[in-house]
């Protein structure tokens, strides 16, 4: 067997591939790890703490409070409590409202806008078939599609209680980009085997900004106090309030209905674009004046009890910022 011998020439191209691949070698074991992305820092939680009705909060009020509870002795009464339908006040002490349109909005104090908040309600379907059976929203103002401008102001975190017919019930988080261009719905949850008609339920809607690598994000989440009827069909507070839809919104929530207008004004602080895009982060507060904004509890077409509607201003904690 003949074995050929490398040249000279051959023996430095060798040297240098191997030094080559050394290099690349050492390169990659030097290489830092990559950082990992943080996750959301939710709100301080609050165990124990109850508000003035007795039912339990989830997160910590902020610092400075601000808060809002419906007067339940008179609630067309309630301070900045607006767009009311007609109330009826029931024999176990809830109120009603049945027409085709409710969006109760509770207006936040001149200069203290919402932006970090803790929404509930109570609520009872009494008739109705609609799939939307409640819906709860922070952000904007009142807002109607007569004008450009009017659209613009219906810009809002939502979240929604389901009717899944007989097959129970389900919690989604929404988002409307101006009245009335939405985005797909995201984390539709199932909470329960049972109906909705006639039984109480417990709902809260907690959106809150967070940092994430230099930028403000926002986050939604639902949760529920379920079984809380009693056999004479009254409302028993439970307080096991249990998470089920939540979502980050980190951008590409978008939506892609012909309803969108492209020159309403931003509500994203990191945006360097003009106007507010399709699928703009909601980190600034909204609303259809410079002082005050409103959250809102809706229903359509349905009746519906309820009882104990507040909001407050949670406490923004680590990692969460106003």
């Amino acid at each position: 067997m003949t074995v050929s011998v490398p040249t000279a020439e051959e023996f430095k191209a060798l040297e240098n591939t191997i030094s080559l691949l050394t290099g690349r070698v050492d390169k990659l074991e030097t290489q830092p790890a990559p950082t990992p992305q943080p996750e959301p820092i939710p709100p301080v939680p609050t165990p124990t703490a109850l508000d003035k009705f007795g039912v339990k909060k989830i997160y910590k009020d902020a610092s400075t409070p601000n808060e809002w509870y419906v007067d339940m002795a008179n609630p067309s009464g309630s301070l900045n409590f607006k767009n009311l339908p007609t109330i009826t006040k029931q024999a176990d002490g809830s109120f009603q409202t049945k027409e085709s349109q409710v969006r109760m909005e509770a207006w936040s104090p001149e200069g203290k806008k919402w932006l970090n908040v803790e929404i509930t309600a109570y609520q009872k379907l009494v008739a109705g078939t609609q799939q939307y059976v409640f819906q709860l929203y922070r952000g904007g103002g009142h807002h109607s599609s007569t004008t450009p401008e009017r659209q613009c102001w219906g810009a809002a975190y939502k979240t929604a209680m389901l009717s899944n017919g007989s097959a129970g019930a389900s919690t989604s988080c929404r988002k409307e980009v101006n009245h009335p261009a939405y985005c797909p719905n995201r984390s539709v949850t199932k909470t329960s085997s049972k109906p909705l008609l006639n039984r109480w339920i417990g709902m809260k809607q907690i959106t809150y900004n967070y940092l994430k690598n230099g930028k403000t994000f926002a986050r939604i989440e639902v949760w529920v106090d379920d079984d809380v009827t009693d056999a004479q069909g009254n409302l028993v507070i439970k307080n096991d309030w249990k998470l089920y839809a939540n979502t980050n919104d980190e951008g590409g929530w978008s939506t892609t209905e012909s309803d969108f207008v492209s020159n309403c004004p931003r509500l994203n602080k990191d945006s360097t674009q003009q106007y507010r895009q399709r699928d703009e982060i909601f980190n600034l507060p909204g609303g259809n004046t410079d002082l005050q904004n409103l959250v809102a509890w809706r229903t359509d077409s349905t009746t519906n009890n309820w009882k104990y509607l507040s909001v407050r201003e949670i406490s923004p904690g680590t990692g969460v910022v106003q």
